[in-house]
């Protein structure tokens, strides 16, 4: 039987054993998962929806109001205004790029990859995207939702990319010129304070946009041309701190070769110890591992079968998501 491996779950082999096997043997999750996951799966859903002819954003929020509506009211309060912010985020990412040229039709959204890695072993992926540019050059897009867009030094640890775009051609896909993160923060833009003496603040550090500054003067009544220097300096950054997109035109070879070499070498350890009972990898990162509180309580000898059957159902089969913020 040909034993499949994903970018996911490689990851998640290198970061911690016991968490792979939780996530990919056991397969289990979270009975309610954490509101990063769930606002980058709507955000991706309505992006997805973006490349249809007629998109609906609403068509796809509308379950998810329905599913939150008939959640207890503590529940609810966890998740907040959540439906509204991925509104106005994908709202504004849409006339962002209402007009970038890139061109969806022809692989449409979710493209899945498949081929084999190495003997016995199949490596299966799923682009976001593979668009075509005006100058009709293919390029393997990926969306990130981050809390802050990531540094140049982040990409730099952030091979998926990368093997995806060795991987495409060998899945039977046109070779791409390169590749394109496309950066989606989540923190919504600062609405600015109105102060008591009257008018909104000027911090230098406040952390917006200029549409939304811009909103609150009209919507307080004040003048515009008092908030010039402000409404200059956001009108200059754009939406950099909110949306980014960066381009990397051909990954390098020499990089692109080790990377795949180490892709089979783990893929092989992976086959071999699949099913083992697997070690922990103790850091101070643990406390963010959505089996944080199923781990340490086998860990420590408490109930872990009460806490396994309490916050922990079956997950779907296929589901190789992983949070990104």
């Amino acid at each position: 039987m040909t034993f499949e491996v994903s970018q996911s779950r490689v990851r998640s082999w290198r970061r911690c054993r016991r968490q792979y096997g939780y996530d990919f043997v056991q397969k289990i999750q979270p009975r309610r998962p954490r509101i990063q996951l769930i606002r980058g799966t709507i955000i991706g859903e309505c992006l997805d929806e973006l490349t249809r002819t007629k998109p609906n954003i609403e068509s796809v929020l509308k379950p998810y109001a329905v599913k939150y509506k008939n959640l207890f009211t503590e529940e609810r309060e966890v998740y907040g205004t959540l439906l509204d912010d991925v509104r106005s985020i994908v709202g504004r990412y849409k006339k962002l790029w209402a007009n970038d040229g890139l061109n969806y039709r022809k692989y449409g959204a979710e493209v899945e990859l498949k081929f084999e890695l190495t003997k016995g072993i199949t490596f299966s992926a799923h682009l976001d995207k593979f668009p075509q540019d005006k100058e009709w050059r293919w390029w393997v897009q990926d969306h990130k939702t981050h809390r802050k867009i990531p540094t140049e030094e982040d990409r730099f640890s952030d091979i998926q990319l990368t093997l995806y775009h060795w991987a495409a051609p060998q899945a039977g896909l046109p070779q791409p010129i390169g590749v394109m993160w496309d950066y989606i923060r989540t923190k919504m833009p600062v609405v600015p304070e109105v102060l008591v003496k009257g008018g909104l603040t000027r911090r230098k550090d406040i952390d917006t946009d200029y549409e939304t500054y811009m909103g609150s003067i009209k919507e307080n009544g004040l003048d515009p041309s008092d908030y010039n220097e402000i409404l200059a300096r956001l009108k200059s950054e754009g939406h950099s701190q909110f949306f980014q997109r960066v381009w990397l035109p051909k990954p390098n070879g020499k990089m692109v070769a080790t990377l795949v070499e180490e892709l089979i070498f783990t893929a092989l350890d992976m086959k071999a110890h699949h099913g083992d009972v697997q070690p922990r990898t103790m850091t101070t990162f643990c406390k963010s591992c959505k089996f944080f509180t199923l781990c340490q309580a086998e860990l420590r000898g408490l109930d872990a079968e009460f806490i396994r059957k309490s916050e922990y159902e079956p997950k779907p089969e296929d589901d190789d998501a992983e949070e990104e913020e």
